[in-house]
């Protein structure tokens, strides 16, 4: 709890902490791997202001959005996919992604959303834009808007770099799990 001011070694709890999170990334590039490797099956369709992802597969969708070489994010994205369904959007940018518009996603889709930057070292906030759905990108760092903005999902960076004094918020709208990924089967979180 980040109000009590207490600190339990991890030797009293009998946990291996450096052994717990280097896992735990292995585990993440893994299950990055995994998705970078999974055939599209749903159309980008970009009509100027906004990508749109069409799909109707009832359990998984999968989109990939690239805006290599500049790696500039510069639309909204709508989601037309059945409801319930996973909303998995591979992310190519090149090693500097630059998040430059308001809206990714919708609340709706939240819990079924997950955007995979496959190649992006850097991720700027260059908007306080609000995020929806759960981010891999353990090989990136985020930086997130000075002023604000959010993601409302899980996240695995690398790190994440936010001003002290920024209104930058996570908030908890935790994936449901369940990508299916060729012979691996089914991923959950």
């Amino acid at each position: 709890n980040y109000d009590v001011s207490r600190y339990i070694p991890a030797e009293r709890i009998g946990g291996n902490l450096p052994a717990f999170f280097r896992d735990a990334r292995e585990g993440i590039e893994v299950f990055k791997q995994c998705i970078q490797n999974l055939t599209d099956n749903g159309q980008v369709l970009d009509n100027g202001h906004e990508w749109i992802l069409q799909g109707n597969n009832p359990v998984q969708n999968v989109f990939t959005i690239d805006s290599q070489p500049n790696g500039v994010i510069n639309k909204a994205l709508k989601v037309h996919v059945p409801d319930g369904s996973l909303i998995i959007v591979k992310v190519k940018t090149g090693p500097r992604a630059h998040l430059q518009f308001g809206i990714w996603g919708d609340q709706q889709h939240a819990n079924h959303t997950l955007y995979v930057f496959e190649d992006a070292t850097n991720i700027h906030m260059e908007v306080p834009a609000a995020i929806w759905g759960s981010i891999i990108a353990p090989q990136a760092i985020y930086h997130g808007h000075p002023t604000g903005g959010h993601i409302s999902g899980n996240v695995a960076f690398r790190s994440l770099a936010v001003n002290a004094k920024s209104g930058f918020e996570i908030h908890w709208y935790p994936f449901v799990g369940g990508v299916q990924c060729g012979g691996i089967g089914s991923i959950s979180t």
